[in-house]
This record gives C-alpha cells, sequence and structure tokens, in this order.
C-alpha cells in the first residue's frame, strides 16, 4: 500500500500563549523528569516490580532519533509516517485541532524534553475511539493520570493520554470508572494488569477524554502518541512499548478516516463470563469438545465484542456445524437407528466423550450392535428382514426395490450391520429428517449436559417446526439457572 512523502520533521521549538492556545499545547508548569514512564517499572529492571506512581502523566521515552533510520515502508523516523488510522476523538468536530497544527516536539519543562505527541483539544466526556484493531498492552486508572496504551495489529503503539478523571460538570478529580471508561473496560480498574491483551477494534469506544494527570491547567485534550516498535527480545509487549520511540502523529492524523463509532456490547450479554473471549472458549468447549485456534478466537471475539453477532447466534453457529453435527447429533442419530430410542443423559455424555476421542462412528457402530438391546431388536432377523426394519426404522418408509437389493448385497459380501445402521443413521435423508429433533437433543446434550425431558423435546421440537431459531432456544437456556449453575 503506497503512502504519502512525509512531511519535514517539526523543529524543537518554544511556544508563544497564543500557539499554546491554538494549537492545543499542554504546556503548564515544570514537570518531574524521570527516565521512564509514569508508574511503570524501570524498562532495564525484572518484570513484575514494584510500580512507582510519579506525578508526570506524559511518559517519557527515546527520542526518534535514538532508533533506525526508516521503517518497513521507508519513512524517515524523524518525519511524521502515515499509520492508516481512524482519527481518536468523537465526534470528529468534537476537537478543535486542525490539520495544520503541530505540537509535536514542541518544549516541555523548560524545554528539558520535546513533546512527543499532538494535543487534541475537546470537551470533558467527549468519546476516544480505538484508531485501530489491536489489543491493549498497559492500561493506568491512577491518581497520577489515567492512560491507555494500545498495540495495534500492525506492531505499532496507539497511546491516550488524560483520559477523564471527573464527573460531568466537575472538575473534582473523582476519578470514577464510569466518567473514565468504555463499559467494557471498567472491570479493570484496580486490576489493571488483567487488561493486557483485550482485543478492541477499530472505531469501539475506549475512554472519555479529560484533563488528568499533569493537564489539569492547560485544558480538556487527548494527548495522542503514536511509536514505532522497538526491535529486539522483550519480556512482554508493555515492555516493548517502554523502549519504543515516538513518531509525528500528524500526518496519521491529517490522512484519519473519520471517526465512526462501532456498536458497543455490554459485558453483561456474555453471563455468566464477563468477556467476549471466555464466552468463546466455553462454546468451543460445549459444542466442539475442544478449544479455538487462536485465529478463531480473535475473529469470533471481534464479532461478539462489535455486536456484529450476538453470543446466542455464535452458540447456534456452532450447533449447525459441520463439525457439531459429526460428534453430537451424530451419536444421538446412532441411538435412534440401533434402539429406536433417544440417547438418555449418561448414555449420551460417554458416547460423545468417545467420539470425541477419536472413536470413529464404524467403530461405535459396532459396540451398539453387540449391546442386547440391538440383538433383541434386530439379532434374531435375516438379512432381507434387517434391511427391511431398518428402512422403516431409521427412514420411516418402506425400501425402494434397488436399494433393497443393493444392501442385501452389501450384506452377503461381508459388510457389517454396524457399518449399514451407520449409513442409514447419517444418510443425508435422515439427517433432514431429524434435523430439529437433532438440534433440541444436541443443545440440551452439550449446554446442559443431559437430554431433554418428554415435555422440553415436545415444545421446543414444536417451535422448531414452527420456523423458531435455534437461538431462541440457546438464550432461554443461557439465561436459565440450570446452566447458570455449571458455572457457579
Amino acid at each position: 500500500m503506497s503512502r504519502p512523502g512525509p512531511a519535514a520533521p517539526p523543529a524543537l521549538r518554544s511556544l508563544s500563549r497564543r500557539r499554546v492556545i491554538i494549537g492545543g499545547a499542554a504546556a503548564g508548569g515544570a514537570l518531574l523528569v524521570t527516565s521512564w514512564p509514569v508508574g511503570a517499572q524501570d524498562p532495564t529492571g525484572p518484570d513484575g516490580g514494584r510500580s512507582t506512581d510519579f506525578s508526570l502523566a506524559e511518559p517519557l521515552h527515546p527520542a526518534p532519533t535514538d532508533l533506525p533510520g526508516t521503517d518497513a515502508f521507508g519513512t524517515t523516523l524523524t518525519e511524521s509516517p502515515d499509520r492508516g488510522i481512524m482519527f481518536p476523538v468523537f465526534p470528529n468536530n468534537a476537537t478543535s485541532w486542525t490539520r495544520t497544527q503541530d505540537t509535536y516536539g514542541a518544549c516541555r519543562s523548560g524545554c528539558t524534553r520535546p513533546h512527543q505527541g499532538e494535543d487534541l483539544m475537546a470537551p470533558k466526556m467527549t468519546k476516544l475511539l480505538s484508531v485501530v484493531d489491536g489489543r491493549i498492552v498497559e492500561f493506568r486508572h491512577r491518581a497520577s493520570g489515567n492512560s491507555l496504551y494500545i498495540q495495534g495489529d500492525d506492531g505499532w503503539f496507539y497511546c491516550y493520554l488524560h483520559i477523564n478523571n471527573d464527573r460531568p460538570g466537575t472538575d473534582d478529580a473523582s476519578n470514577l470508572a464510569q466518567y473514565a471508561w468504555a463499559p467494557k473496560l471498567r472491570q479493570y480498574v484496580g486490576n489493571e494488569s488483567a487488561a493486557r491483551g483485550v482485543r478492541v477494534l477499530r472505531g469501539e469506544l475506549v475512554a472519555y477524554c479529560g484533563d488528568s494527570g499533569n493537564a489539569e491547567g492547560s485544558g480538556s485534550h487527548l494527548h495522542f502518541e503514536i511509536r514505532k516498535p522497538a526491535t529486539g527480545t522483550f519480556s512482554s509487549e508493555t515492555q516493548r512499548l517502554w523502549s519504543s520511540a515516538s513518531v509525528n502523529p500528524r500526518v496519521s492524523l491529517q490522512n484519519a478516516a473519520p471517526a465512526a463509532e462501532r456498536p458497543q456490547v455490554d459485558p453483561a450479554v456474555f453471563a455468566p463470563w464477563t468477556t467476549a473471549t471466555a464466552f468463546v472458549n466455553a462454546q468451543y468447549r460445549d459444542f466442539l469438545g475442544r478449544s479455538p485456534s487462536a485465529a478463531d478466537l480473535s475473529y469470533y471475539g471481534d464479532l461478539l465484542n462489535s455486536g456484529a453477532w450476538s453470543p446466542d447466534r455464535l452458540a447456534a453457529h456452532l450447533l449447525e456445524s459441520a463439525e457439531c453435527d459429526s460428534v453430537t447429533q451424530a451419536v444421538a442419530r446412532v441411538y435412534l437407528a440401533a434402539y429406536d430410542r433417544l440417547p438418555d443423559s449418561g448414555g449420551l455424555v460417554y458416547w460423545l466423550d468417545r467420539r470425541r476421542n477419536g472413536w470413529t462412528l464404524d467403530r461405535i457402530g459396532q459396540q451398539f450392535t453387540r449391546a442386547p438391546e440391538f440383538t433383541s431388536r434386530y439379532g434374531s432377523l435375516t438379512d432381507a428382514e434387517f434391511v427391511d426394519r431398518v428402512y422403516q426404522n431409521v427412514l420411516g418408509r418402506n425400501a425402494e426395490g434397488a436399494g433393497r437389493e443393493y444392501w442385501l448385497a452389501a450384506l452377503a459380501s461381508g459388510t457389517t450391520r454396524g457399518k449399514v445402521l451407520i449409513h442409514f443413521s447419517q444418510s443425508p435423508e435422515n439427517q433432514n429428517r431429524l434435523r430439529n429433533l437433532m438440534h433440541v437433543i444436541g443443545t440440551h446434550g452439550v449446554m446442559l449436559v443431559r437430554t431433554p425431558s418428554t415435555t422440553e423435546r415436545e415444545v421446543w421440537l414444536g417451535l422448531l417446526d414452527a420456523g423458531e431459531s435455534t437461538q431462541a432456544m440457546i438464550g432461554m437456556i443461557r439465561v436459565g439457572a440450570e446452566y447458570k449453575a455449571r458455572f457457579a
């Protein structure tokens, strides 16, 4: 993808009072200068050390000239690359920042350090959106200032400082979570490290604009940084962040796509879990008997967090997948074919476990044909009688001439009755006949670890036959006390 030619780097300069007002610079008195970011561990020390909470709210990091001269796009790091981001402030006209303004490189702390971001002036409680798809690498809710650091899927870091700490209409510094963070992130106040790795999407609400930290006297604004990821090996991406130098975000902001907020999802919709990630993992275990791949976890997590899919839609998608059908529904169909009845709870759980641990349906079918229940039903029959009975019991119809002759020939040539039984039970004709019934059996089997009662089966089968969706059935079970008790 081609990128516009970079502009000349800004010189380190002092600001007039007029430029401070127009450019939105967050100047204001002498600041404590440290050798690492506010509240971070010393990047030269071990991971997990004691956090130190300083009064400075603009983290320091290596100067841009400390890094190699160009990045993968051929952009000189002392210039202003275009990272293809979305504008972080929503709505766009909430900020007074214009495309001609540039506060990157301006004097700070008596010109002892350069300003390493752009200041986007906007009223308190203005929405701040994630500019990229990525993951949180640092989340800070502190008296010294609230800030958020996102590592995009492109590897670069996008930093949000001075996040709100006041009640609406006040400057009380009460620092209540509901006025600082999007609903999804409020749970991490008091447990900041748990936010690391949380997925966020381009356009997702993450926080609210404010004046926390050293911006209390400068007016509400977002201090926005872009950092080029440092090369080398680090104990975590958070530690890489602290060694990564800033680049001028001006061109990225100038060319940014207009801010457009994604639909927001309340974490309560994932109950009894609190995150989309936990929900996806649980549904994969229940419906497919395995963990999702990293790609599936990210893909479906994004759909849930964006509101594009509901939790019940994901569960229904897994229920109706070929993978789930080949295990859960397949076992239930074998029961009906072999014993002319639905599975009992213990039997369903037992054979699901065998199937998920590698047993083929042919092997399962052979085991069923050795059981007394099968022998009493089919054991004394001739091959012709067996074929006729299977057609009636499994497909609910008489055998057509060609089909009957085919299966008689197969049995005569050594095909086992178990294989014949499996073929009939898993045939497209039988799958179509039993689709709704199998969805009722499968949903109860994996979500409640039991088969449905007669009443549950009849009610839900009637509803599905009348056009109700499996999502509705899953939703009713998911909010029920029995399901929640499994995870209490």
